[in-house]
């Protein structure tokens, strides 16, 4: 029992206790640097286009077939993407020149079938 309280076995029992708690201190510490945290909320008004000049393009050879749709856009901003539906199923992308869209549906939609013209848009 006497060794334990010799006062060099005490300081190295200090020491060894105070370089514990320094190793655990140093350990248990996060660190961030110099990380950039971002975050926030917004909301913005969904405005629509207006479909303008809307002109169905009859087959040639077969006018009970719908060769392509043509048609005019307005809104805040140009559309990108422009998709038409003239079946109820199939998508057909549209393609603009000189502010005119184009649908050209392959094969062509049957009269018969074309019940809605829907189009998309948007940027």
């Amino acid at each position: 029992m006497a060794t334990l309280l010799h006062p060099k076995t005490l300081i190295a029992a200090v020491l060894a206790l105070a370089l514990a708690a320094a190793a655990y201190g140093f350990a248990a510490t996060n660190s961030f640097g110099s990380a950039v945290i971002v975050a926030g909320d917004g909301s913005l008004t969904i405005s629509g286009y207006t479909v303008g000049s809307l002109t169905y393009v009859y087959d040639a050879t077969d006018p009970t077939l719908i060769d392509k749709v043509t048609f005019t856009l307005t809104g805040a901003a140009a559309p990108t993407t422009v998709l038409v539906q003239l079946d109820g199923s199939n998508w057909v992308n549209a393609t603009e020149s000189g502010g005119t869209w184009t649908a050209d549906p392959s094969p062509n939609v049957p009269i018969s079938t074309h019940t809605t013209l829907r189009i998309v848009a948007h940027n």
